[in-house]
């Protein structure tokens, strides 16, 4: 698990600067989650244990999202 942490961590970082040198996807980021979750998906749909790991400790942030 260790490498996959290590990678997605480079994977993201990478992502952002991306798309901050392109200016793709605006406003979005995707952010290490403050706290690990593990009921963030429908648990009707198998997931493996490499998107388990992504969904719950990584989240997508959308700055002009609005919830009203």
């Amino acid at each position: 698990m260790q490498q996959l942490s290590e990678a997605l961590a480079r994977f993201v970082q990478q992502q952002n600067l991306y798309n901050e040198a392109y200016g793709l996807f605006q406003d979005h980021d995707i952010r290490l989650r403050a706290e690990i979750i593990t009921d963030c998906w429908d648990s009707r749909i198998p997931v493996s244990p490499e998107l388990e790991y992504l969904y719950s400790h990584f989240e997508m942030i959308d700055a002009n999202l609005s919830l009203c």
